[in-house]
């Protein structure tokens, strides 16, 4: 272990956490620009139109003012690093300071892996570029180059109280249509896998493929006292109809269930043993949503069936589940309305103020699950009422408060459509609570919540 030492400004170099706290020590570098900045990473452009003298001045005092920022927070611009490129024609080119240094100008520049270049050309444009193409237009060539055919990666992955690690291996482009073929070991806290998948898309159009893998998935299950081994096989089907996407999935699945203590309760032990089950099961999903990680309008909604035993196996069953999502920003904050029915319950990922798959039915210490349940929550999102906004840490932190509730049970399937619904309205499971979210980009999001346990039951956690 490396020792302790004390940053008094800027970042540490090569640390984990470098990135993001590059980001949050910049992100309010904006504040009090008037012309358009735009930050992705550590690149920065600063732009604007400058058809009068006053636009020219503009851009001017925008650069004051992030240099000033930056001396204040006590960080210098790299200068060398620091160009001027004029885009149009009949600019007046003016020169532009920082650190009362001339910037240099080019007519040449690579931004992001895309070189834009506003050099001389051709006075007929259209003998080359065609009958739509204009004198004041631009031309932007993109140089690409073709990725390795075998690549390789390793990350890890931490999230709903478990942690993993993993390492793949791609062979890309093996028949020169996009396919590829994937290897992947995962190793974490409760679960290890192995995997290996062929892809295939349809030319032409890319949402539509086919994906055909083998699986060995081991996964521990303390709240159920069950491990559990799944080998198998599946085969999906990929396409877009409208504005939805469709999945059509075949699945054979040979599975070990074995107890994971010895004071695993009987239901448990009476489940042990080898089974197989050959599954068919389609997947629709409509996500209209600005963001998948704290989304502020949009509709999201996902609707799963699946069906087994109809095509082999000795395990038979039907199983329907839906999620619904709603958003809509307010005038003070963004409130989220979640509904799923969905057939464990509980966490931070169905209802908060409850430890992970603790709610319903038990037996001894052993949470058993259910044969159906609803789950329903409300959550309003607003920005730190003593800190910015807009561009400030409001972009990044979110004050939280949040009502959920929900219930699970076992059904019996003699009491008919009346009964199963007085059922999952008896013995509500709701909760409350206040936090704050921090979003990491549109990687993940980090959540701090005080919760208040209202509804419990017995039994529950």
């Amino acid at each position: 272990m490396s020792c302790s030492e004390d940053v008094s400004r800027g970042v540490p170099q090569g640390s984990v956490l470098r990135p993001l706290l590059f980001i949050i020590f910049i992100n309010d570098l904006d504040n009090g620009v008037k012309s358009k900045l735009s930050k992705f990473a550590d690149d920065t452009k600063l732009g604007g139109k400058v058809d009068i003298r006053e636009g020219g001045d503009q851009i001017q005092e925008s650069i004051n003012t992030c240099v000033d920022l930056a001396k204040y927070w006590q960080m210098e611009f790299n200068l060398s690093k620091c160009k001027v490129l004029e885009m149009g024609r009949n600019n007046e080119n003016r020169d532009y300071r920082m650190q009362g240094v001339v910037l240099e100008r080019v007519t040449q520049e690579k931004d992001l892996g895309v070189v834009i270049d506003m050099g001389d050309c051709s006075t007929d444009v259209t003998s080359y570029l065609g009958p739509g193409a204009r004198l004041d237009g631009l031309e932007i060539t993109f140089q690409v180059t073709e990725m390795s055919a075998l690549t390789g990666s390793y990350n890890t992955m931490v999230g709903n109280n478990e942690g993993s690690m993993a390492i793949g291996g791609k062979l890309s482009n093996m028949l020169g249509r996009a396919e590829r073929l994937v290897a992947q070991f995962s190793y974490g806290t409760k679960e290890t896998s192995y995997g290996l998948s062929f892809f295939k898309p349809q030319t032409g159009c890319f949402e539509r493929n086919i994906t055909f893998g083998l699986f060995d998935v081991k996964g521990q299950f303390p709240w159920s006292s069950v491990r559990e081994v799944d080998r198998g096989v599946s085969f999906d089907f990929n396409f877009p109809v409208w504005r939805t996407r469709h999945t059509v999935r075949w699945e054979a699945v040979w599975r070990e269930l074995s107890c994971l203590s010895r004071t695993a309760s009987f239901p448990v032990r009476e489940e042990s043993g080898h089974s197989l089950k050959s599954s068919l099961a389609h997947t629709m999903v409509v996500d209209c949503r600005d963001s998948t990680i704290l989304p502020s309008k949009g509709v999201y909604l996902k609707v799963n069936q699946e069906l087994a035993g109809y095509t082999g196996g000795d395990i038979r069953f039907l199983k329907e589940e839906m999620e619904l999502q709603l958003n809509r920003s307010l005038p003070w904050g963004c409130v989220s309305v979640f509904c799923s029915i969905l057939f464990f319950l509980g966490g931070p990922t169905t209802i908060r103020g409850f430890n992970m798959y603790s709610i319903g039915p038990y037996a001894e210490s052993d949470f058993l699950g259910g044969d159906a349940y609803w789950a329903a929550g409300l959550h309003l999102y607003t920005p730190l009422p003593f800190g910015p906004g807009r561009p400030g840490f409001g972009d990044i932190f979110r004050t939280h408060l949040f009502i959920n509730a929900g219930n699970l049970c076992s059904l019996d399937y003699g009491e008919g459509l009346r009964g199963h619904v007085s059922r999952l309205g008896s013995c509500l499971r709701w909760a409350y609570g206040a936090g704050v979210v921090l979003r990491l980009g549109n990687i993940a999001r980090l959540e701090l919540n005080y919760c208040f346990p209202t509804g419990v039951q017995l039994g529950d956690r």
